[in-house]
């Protein structure tokens, strides 16, 4: 009886541990901005972004995004294959401190496909 109780709290402590684990690794990730199954998400409390083409439609994507310190420009981080095989990111050595960002379809020839803006805090 007490070998079984044993096993279990340490199950329970496993348990506990993967999922705070998980929360602690989702907490990097921010706001997330769709077309289809191609995304730009916000990474590390905001600083960096990352176009995602998940989709192989020889289509590319990019990320639109505004920063803090330059006003109304916008930015983009393109991903340009349309292969669905990585993501695109911001440089991963300087901080962007991203106010707002979408994912943006290229399509040729016709209207690109737009995400909803998204902002992170």
């Amino acid at each position: 009886m007490r070998r079984r109780m044993k096993i279990a709290s340490v199950g329970i402590a496993l348990a506990a541990s993967i999922s705070g684990g998980a929360a602690g690794a989702q907490a990097a990730t921010g706001l997330f901005s769709y077309s289809g199954q191609d995304y730009s998400v916000d990474q590390n409390i905001a600083s960096k972004v990352a176009a995602c083409d998940m989709e192989a439609d020889s289509h590319a994507v990019h990320a639109d995004y505004k920063r803090v310190s330059t006003g109304t420009a916008t930015y983009q981080v393109r991903d340009g294959n349309g292969a669905n095989n990585a993501c695109a990111y911001t440089n991963p050595f300087a901080k962007y401190d991203v106010i707002q960002h979408r994912i943006v379809e290229e399509i040729p020839v016709l209207p690109d496909e737009f995400g909803y803006w998204v902002y992170p805090s």
